[in-house]
């Protein structure tokens, strides 16, 4: 047509111009269809992640608000993992009083942190029951029970958020507030740490972010020992909550451990046994059971396995 003179140069021009652009837009359209269709993939997953996990949810029938902690009961529990011959947890029984400060020592693998899950409510036990003042676990509304347990994991997690608010993730019932967060921090020897920090408490905790810092193990330890500090908790679980700190870091944290005794209760899991002396009670698991309990002074008078422990743990101070 062009060559025929039917069109004008500029006509044929402006009509290839608009072919590739149409063409390219046609492109774009098929590109953006394709990202749509995956990305619904992936939020398919999402929806089925969801419908998964709330088949794992703990049921509740009742909303019966859970009084403050009076009595807490373990009743032949049993924890078994699938695959494993041997359960984790293994007819364990045992009481602990509010305001009591507890122990749960043995060798790695002997159920001590599996068992705090439970009684945590963080797992459900195989078989035997967990009861809080009388009544079953299981039974109290799964949020209004869990407002009255806090637990520090040996398994931080490093949320990149400010120091703040990776603090107040310990209690979100409500607004932050400075005075219990700066309160949680120094009994968790934090707040010198922070204040420390470029911008203080609102210091972003991830070098991916524009000014935000890297904190070292024994850093983020402190921070998540305030985080369990910042919930005003009738139980409180600190497992290993020590594990990465310098000694003088450690003895102030255990101070302020004891300082709850006999204002709320605590049980605490360390291999560092001349941290749990003042305990109320020691409970030696070995293999998912319960193999003895006592206080200190009773267990090493006992001779068996926490004395043994412990002698050799002092032997290395001792040369």
């Amino acid at each position: 047509m062009l060559l025929g003179g039917r069109i004008p140069l500029a006509a044929a021009a402006t009509c290839v111009v608009a072919l590739q652009s149409a063409q390219r837009s046609l492109t774009s359209v098929i590109f953006a269809i394709d990202d749509t269709y995956t990305e619904g993939e992936h939020f398919n997953d999402y929806t089925g992640f969801m419908e998964r996990a709330s088949g794992h949810l703990p049921a509740s029938e009742s909303s019966a608000p859970a009084e403050a902690l009076q009595r807490l009961v373990v009743d032949r529990v049993t924890l078994r993992y699938p695959g494993r011959p041997l359960p984790a947890v293994d007819d364990v029984s045992l009481t602990i009083e509010a305001g009591q400060t507890v122990a749960f020592v043995g060798e790695n693998g002997s159920g001590k942190s599996t068992l705090a899950a439970v009684i945590a409510g963080l797992r459900e036990a195989t078989s035997g029951a967990v009861t809080w003042n009388g009544r079953p676990l299981a039974d109290y509304d799964p949020d209004d029970v869990g407002a009255r347990i806090a637990v520090v994991s040996q398994d931080f997690h490093q949320w990149p958020f400010s120091a703040a608010t990776n603090i107040a993730l310990g209690d979100m019932r409500g607004e932050p507030d400075v005075d219990r967060l700066e309160a949680a921090a120094a009994r968790a020897v934090a707040h010198d740490m922070i204040l420390d920090l470029p911008y203080g408490y609102d210091t972003l905790l991830d070098r991916t972010f524009a000014n935000g810092q890297d904190l070292s193990g024994g850093q983020w330890q402190r921070i998540t020992a305030a985080r369990g500090f910042y919930r005003t908790a009738d139980l409180l679980v600190m497992d290993e909550p020590s594990s990465a700190l310098d000694p003088r870091a450690e003895d102030a944290l255990f101070q302020a451990i004891r300082d709850r005794h006999g204002v709320a209760t605590t049980i605490l899991i360390t291999h560092r046994l001349a941290n749990v002396r003042h305990a109320d009670r020691i409970y030696v698991l070995h293999l998912g059971r319960l193999v003895e309990s006592g206080t200190h002074d009773e267990l090493l008078a006992a001779a068996g396995r926490y004395a043994e422990l412990f002698t050799l743990q002092a032997s290395g101070y001792h040369g």
